[in-house]
């Protein structure tokens, strides 16, 4: 199960939880937690103390395999950009080798 931090300004809070409730569940499998002020310990820097943020089922699905399959021990999606066309589906790394 992969989950999701997300920050955003709080004075979208009710824009964004009406967002959330019209999503449908082929992308986005859940919201666990939406508050209008990030936690301590979610907290980067400084700047953080002013961010609402959710915590999300699936927002890094594509991406579970590589944990998942020891590929990847700490995945940052969104600290760095991974080239699609360079990747292989999971099922030809878990095929036996000739």
């Amino acid at each position: 199960m992969t989950a999701s931090i997300k920050t955003f300004p709080p004075q979208f809070f009710d824009e964004i939880a009406e967002m959330l409730r019209s999503l449908d569940g082929k992308s986005f499998s859940g919201l666990i937690e939406m508050k209008g002020q990030l936690p301590p310990a979610y907290r980067m820097s400084y700047r953080d103390r002013e961010k609402g943020y959710m915590l999300v089922y699936g927002g890094a699905n594509f991406f579970a395999p590589l944990v998942e399959q020891h590929l990847a021990e700490n995945l940052r999606i969104s600290h760095a950009l991974y080239d699609i066309s360079r990747m292989r589906p999971v099922a030809e790394l878990l095929r036996p080798r000739a």
